[in-house]
């Protein structure tokens, strides 16, 4: 039999493990880490100054999609350069009340497209919007979604179309 690997720590529901790779990555507050198996010394390859929410590998595995509770980030795994795609951070008159979320991120499967969705809510309003970006033409598409009546956007098997439900 195959050599078993021990992890002392818990595996929690957003582990992934990435082909070919005997690497296991992970969220530990505000950072993304990972730790090769049977090794006991992890590595930060990620850190926002607020709490890491989600991250999804690019079909290509060539990218990784990070979002923190206010930040979404494009990260190129092979030279770690990292980019700030966009924002939910609010400033001036009222940004206290303001509550957000970036969530819902899915890769187009030639890798080269992804949207997510930005809620933004407060006392008085709110608003939800998908939005689409293009890696290559650095292209960002957004589509309103009044009171979330648009949901579980999926692409096409050609990276070329994007269907959602609208109820």
């Amino acid at each position: 039999p195959a050599d078993s690997s021990f992890f002392e720590k818990h595996l929690v529901y957003d582990t992934q493990w990435v082909k070919n790779e005997t690497l296991i990555y992970y969220i530990k507050d505000n950072e993304l880490k990972n730790i090769r198996i049977n090794e006991d010394t992890p590595q930060t390859i990620f850190k926002d100054k607020y709490p890491i929410m989600e991250y999804v590998f690019s079909p290509n595995g060539r990218y990784m999609l990070i979002a923190s509770s206010k930040n979404l980030y494009l990260l190129e795994l092979v030279n770690k350069q990292t980019k700030l795609i966009d924002s939910i951070e609010v400033s001036g008159a009222g940004a206290d009340s303001v509550q957000g979320v970036i969530n819902g991120l899915r890769w187009a499967p030639n890798s080269e497209k992804f949207c997510y969705e930005i809620s933004q809510w407060s006392q008085i309003s709110s608003r939800n919007n998908i939005y689409f970006y293009d890696l290559v033409s650095e292209h960002k598409v957004s589509l309103p979604n009044p009171a979330r009546k648009i949901s579980s956007p999926y692409w096409d098997m050609d990276s070329k179309d994007l269907y959602y439900l609208k109820y």
